[in-house]
């Protein structure tokens, strides 16, 4: 074969080699996309306000709740550690709704991209479905990652909320340039009784990675004091996160 063919057929098996990476790529991006976006859409189908879950109001002092769930200096904590009855079904609890509310408004004023629409109480059963989707797609070990298995989710509390922004995404979610020394929630959260609860620096604490749409309601003075101490939740309460116990 002359020096001119070979130099042709290297140039096109380079070509060939070039267009078959570029092919992957594309379909390694569109995949992952196409995960975010399925996650995303599962996650935003239960919306607070077309949520059918039943509400049962909850009579602590006549119940076996207290002694089915943890509480640590009065706060209930809900984490991989530490789950919920399975028929545990308060709905949003109303003062953490208000305070929400409020800190909508709040954020709005100042220029903040939220909508007045959320993503709050899920029961037991809302929660499974919602995971073993996520499971379905991705597989446990991931989905340990960003979701609750059922009994162990914040939201199931009533006490949890989870932010969306104008397009109906949920806030910030893939944002790269997030950083929770200058996002308004993050700073602001804690005088309205919220926290932000998941960031990814405290995952090895917290058992998830970081959401800025996800907020939990404890009230101005504790979420104050949490939000000073520079602390997640578990660290400041004195009790055990990370991972499931299994």
């Amino acid at each position: 074969m002359s020096m001119e063919l070979k130099s042709r057929s290297f140039k096109l098996e380079s070509a060939v080699i070039l267009l078959a990476a570029l092919v992957l790529l594309a379909t390694a991006f569109l995949l992952a996309l196409y995960l975010r976006t399925e996650r995303q859409n599962a996650e935003l189908s239960w919306r607070s306000d077309t949520l059918t879950d039943p509400v049962v109001p909850v009579d602590s002092s006549s119940s076996d709740y207290p002694k089915l769930m943890f509480y640590k200096d009065g706060v209930l904590v809900v984490n991989k550690k530490h789950g919920l009855p399975s028929d545990y079904s308060p709905g949003e609890n109303e003062e953490a709704l208000a305070s929400l509310k409020n800190l909508i408004a709040a954020g709005r004023a100042a220029g903040v991209d939220l909508i007045n629409s959320w993503s709050g109480f899920r029961s037991y059963e809302t929660q499974a479905l919602l995971y073993s989707s996520y499971v379905a797609q991705d597989g446990v070990a991931l989905v340990d990652t960003y979701s609750a298995r059922p009994g162990f989710s914040e939201h199931q509390t009533g006490l949890a909320f989870d932010l969306k922004d104008s397009t109906g995404d949920l806030y910030r979610i893939g944002d790269s340039t997030y950083d929770p020394a200058t996002d308004w929630v993050a700073l602001h959260a804690h005088e309205y009784g919220f926290i932000v609860r998941y960031f990814d620096a405290t995952q090895a604490i917290t058992g998830y990675g970081g959401e800025p749409w996800h907020l939990r309601y404890l009230g101005i003075d504790l979420a104050g004091a949490v939000y000073n101490s520079g602390l997640t939740l578990e660290e400041y309460l004195g009790v055990p996160g990370g991972g499931y116990v299994d």
